[in-house]
């Protein structure tokens, strides 16, 4: 006998992502000395988590003069995308912890620019060596010397 059924449609609410989200010991194995080498960036990226109310789309690399940057594209819907469209957002945290893992891991990285697109908006978030090096109190390069310094940047504390 046929069923008759009506279809819904069920909308997940993804969770704050605890500090354990960061795979640490796999960031550390696969650091990488130059922007340029697209499959370690790649991996990096693919390690680290995407904020909640954004979809991660693709990634671009400018290495054909400084500063040498990762974009990484998420697309996001109006009413997130409004959200991060502040200085002080802290939904942006997860992107800032992000773009400090990126200039710790990438050797020559200099920026890290986050693209936030609801198809007919755009917010651009950039992160530069300065403001991590600002943001850690030091060099920020220096927590990629080894795993037991990357887990210091799980520590830092953010002045927005």
């Amino acid at each position: 006998y046929p069923t008759r059924t009506t279809a819904t449609t069920i909308q997940l609410q993804p969770k704050e992502l605890p500090d354990t989200a960061y795979p640490l010991e796999d960031l550390w194995n696969a650091r990488t000395n130059y922007v340029g080498d697209n499959s370690a960036v790649g991996e990096l990226i693919g390690l680290l988590p995407v904020p909640i109310g954004l979809q991660y789309d693709h990634f671009e690399l400018k290495t054909s003069s400084q500063p040498y940057k990762v974009e990484i594209v998420y697309s996001v819907s109006a009413k997130y995308l409004a959200e991060y469209d502040r200085d002080s957002s802290t939904a942006a945290n997860t992107l800032r912890t992000n773009a400090l893992f990126l200039l710790a891991l990438i050797e020559n990285a200099d920026e890290i620019q986050a693209t936030l697109t609801d198809g007919s908006q755009e917010i651009d978030l950039t992160y530069n060596r300065e403001w991590a090096d600002h943001t850690v109190g030091g060099k920020v390069r220096d927590y990629g010397n080894s795993l037991e310094k990357l887990q210091g940047l799980m520590s830092t504390n953010y002045n927005p």
